[in-house]
């Protein structure tokens, strides 16, 4: 035996100190093979043991393994058949080491339901790009988790059926054995099964469904009034939201009936009861006898304001976004069961007051129902909190949904989630608990909507007047750029400034349009504008006259609004005067068949709102007009032009969330007053140097 120094191997515990990928230092122990420079013990470890069992360190110029037995065991044999021998370091190391217990090596892809949570491990992948792929989609799970010890990931139970939709998308061997392993646990099927259903129903915005209809029908026939009958489609709506077990988004297109479907909702689940309908200020009243319409048996409380008095106690509790901060407790203390969220797109901001209280709320109640015409927008960051409230476990950290959906970006202000990125997959992900339905595809009787624009002439004094403020702001202009002292929104508020001026001189003309439409048809009409004092010079014209008019206004009490209603649609006014702003949602003029507009809006959205408060269920009339008034040669005309261009092409604006869309058509207005004219080439130019001091 020849036995000496150079083929000699010594074993000892050495620390393997690394960082992460946060640059977070960590300490391992690892055991150290000690001996002369061997081109051939070299190759029998690098055959017998993979890295990272196996590492080389370049400093010392050491090898070194995982402190596992099964390892060193592997070496020593490795060694001792390349000619190696071993000193007593080895009996030494064996007998004082505590060895690690490595995760026996994986063979196939598995999936195991822990409690709520999916445990996922399937065998290493050699190819880096097939690697990287699959594990993409893993960490666009929310939520998920990595043990690195067991080196396994978990995923919520809720979060399997979506993951295993992007595996499907992969057409990668590993991907399909993964999602197989994952669709072998009951528990997965069923909740991948009830999604199916719910997406079955989502995705055909037309079915009517015989059995659907006429089940629910029988079921809601024993808690509504004679009479009291839903159409198709909406029994189809409720049915959804009972297969969602009450956490559902009801986004149908505006007047199609989305109030009926959460009373029918609580009409089928009054073991859960009391309920909670949170809404704006102007519908809570209509909401309370929409309630006691259709659910006549159960009482009904409104809370009216931000005082510390005794809520009653009712079936339904209705109260307004803006005071839902004040009264939190009071309804805590009731043990709310189901909460209603009208409009629900009130609730963008996930940091505003009344959104943590509505959240405080919800998270105890046993069901939430959203209801919105406009809750989908062009900026998914206003869409989270909706999402948070249907589905807290899978939409839990808004940091996290802003870096998949809101194309979260790192600047130095801090992170920007206001863009959009991987809306197709968002999509995929709500579409099982969201069902929208539009006016066109389930209400084919509806009458159809006409918009026209009529040109209105003002007076000679009413245009010289206009022309004095447009040369009054063009002096401003002039007088800043000397100066270097350009104000921040100059521009919108110039804009503002000339179309409230429109609505000014539109005054008279508006009320000999009325007259004259009044006296030829004998019907009632609705009018929109913006401006408080556009609509109070309307009032005193027709007071004249003496008309009967109602007034949706933001100085109107929510109660004296309702009234109004009421005797618009009873035949007991001869117009109603609304203001776009407060009266644009939640109330019902199908009285009238012809709106009119006196000024127009920013967003195309609110005035298509402000259509719809005619243009809904309820509407018999074989069309209803939108007409909107318009003075040539001013930037009223220009307005048409412009919010005409933008309709088809911008979607809904949540609420005060207009500012982008607003930005574009004033840029789009300027350019064309430029090129009327009206304007110096250079003024966008200049307006873009920021040159305020």
């Amino acid at each position: 035996m020849n036995l000496s120094k150079s083929n000699m191997v010594s074993v000892h515990e050495v620390d393997d100190i690394w960082k992460n990928r946060w640059g977070k230092e960590i300490v391992t122990t690892r055991i150290a093979l000690d001996y002369k420079y061997n081109p051939a013990y070299n190759a029998a470890l690098k055959e017998a043991i993979q890295f990272p069992q196996l590492k080389f360190t370049g400093a010392t110029k050491q090898w070194s393994i995982t402190n596992a037995e099964e390892v060193l065991d592997k070496a020593v044999t490795a060694l001792q058949g390349a000619g190696a021998f071993f000193d007593d370091s080895l009996a030494k190391l064996k007998g004082e080491t505590k060895f690690v217990t490595l995760t026996p090596k994986v063979t196939e892809a598995t999936a195991v339901l822990q409690g709520s949570s999916v445990i996922l491990q399937w065998p290493y992948i050699a190819d880096p790009a097939t690697r990287t792929t699959l594990m993409n989609e893993v960490k666009a799970t929310q939520g998920r988790k990595y043990n690195p010890d067991k080196k396994t990931w978990s995923v919520a139970l809720t979060e399997a059926a979506p993951l295993m939709d992007r595996l499907s998308k992969l057409e990668l061997t590993q991907a399909t054995a993964l999602m197989n392993a994952i669709s072998d646990i009951p528990q997965v099927h069923t909740v991948v099964v009830e999604r199916a259903k719910r997406i079955a129903i989502s995705s055909a915005p037309t079915l009517d469904d015989l059995m659907i209809v006429t089940d629910m029908k029988a079921r809601l026939d024993k808690h509504f009034p004679s009479g009291k009958e839903l159409y198709p489609f909406q029994y189809v709506g409720v049915q959804f939201a009972q297969l969602a077990e009450g956490r559902a988004l009801i986004a149908d297109d505006m007047g199609i009936g989305k109030t009926i479907q959460a009373l029918a909702y609580i009409a089928l689940n009054q073991n859960k009861l009391p309920a909670l309908v949170v809404c704006p200020a102007n519908v809570k009243y209509n909401w309370a006898n929409e309630c006691r319409a259709w659910l006549p048996k159960l009482s009904v409380a409104v809370i009216e304001g931000r005082s510390k008095g005794e809520i009653p106690e009712a079936d339904i509790i209705i109260c307004n976004y803006d005071i839902m901060n004040g009264r939190v407790n009071d309804l805590l203390d009731m043990r709310i069961n189901i909460v209603i969220c009208d409009e629900s797109h009130y609730l963008k901001n996930h940091k505003a007051q009344r959104t943590e209280a509505t959240l405080m709320i919800a998270k105890g109640s046993a069901a939430v129902l959203c209801l919105s015409g406009t809750a989908i927008t062009n900026r998914p960051n206003e869409y989270f909190t909706t999402l948070n409230l249907l589905r807290p476990n899978e939409f839990n950290s808004f940091f996290n949904y802003g870096k998949r959906y809101c194309d979260g970006q790192l600047t130095h202000f801090g992170w920007d989630f206001s863009g959009a990125s991987n809306t197709g997959e968002l999509h995929e992900r709500t579409r099982d608990f969201t069902i929208r339905r539009l006016k066109k595809e389930v209400l084919a009787e509806l009458p159809d909507k006409v918009r026209s624009i009529h040109i209105v002439k003002p007076s000679k004094k009413e245009l010289t007047n206009y022309h004095a403020k447009h040369e009054s702001w063009l002096a401003d202009y002039h007088y800043h750029l000397d100066n270097y002292s350009m104000p921040a929104g100059f521009i919108l508020n110039m804009l503002t400034d000339l179309r409230h001026e429109c609505g000014r001189m539109k005054i008279q003309s508006t009320v000999a349009w009325l007259k004259k439409y009044r006296h030829m048809t004998g019907n009632p009409v609705v009018v929109f504008a913006h401006h408080k004092d556009v609509l109070q010079g309307i009032s005193a014209e027709l007071k004249k006259d003496n008309w009967r008019m109602g007034a949706i206004t933001g100085g109107v009490p929510a109660e004296k609004r309702t009234k109004f209603v009421e005797q618009f649609q009873a035949g007991e006014l001869d117009v109603m005067l609304c203001s776009t702003v407060a009266a644009k949602e939640g109330i019902t003029l199908t009285a009238a068949d012809t709106v009119v507009f006196v000024e127009r809006e920013w967003t195309p959205a609110w005035e298509e709102q402000a259509e719809d408060r005619v243009h809904r269920i309820g509407q018999d009339s074989n069309n209803v007009q939108a007409i909107y008034l318009t003075v040539a040669d001013t930037i009223d005309e220009k307005f048409n032009t412009v919010v005409e261009a933008k309709r088809e092409v911008l979607k809904a604006v949540l609420d005060g969330g207009d500012t982008e869309q607003r930005d574009g058509v004033a840029t789009m207005l300027i350019q064309q007053m430029i090129e009327a004219g009206e304007l110096p080439e250079d003024f966008l130019k200049n307006m873009k140097k920021k040159v305020k001091k």
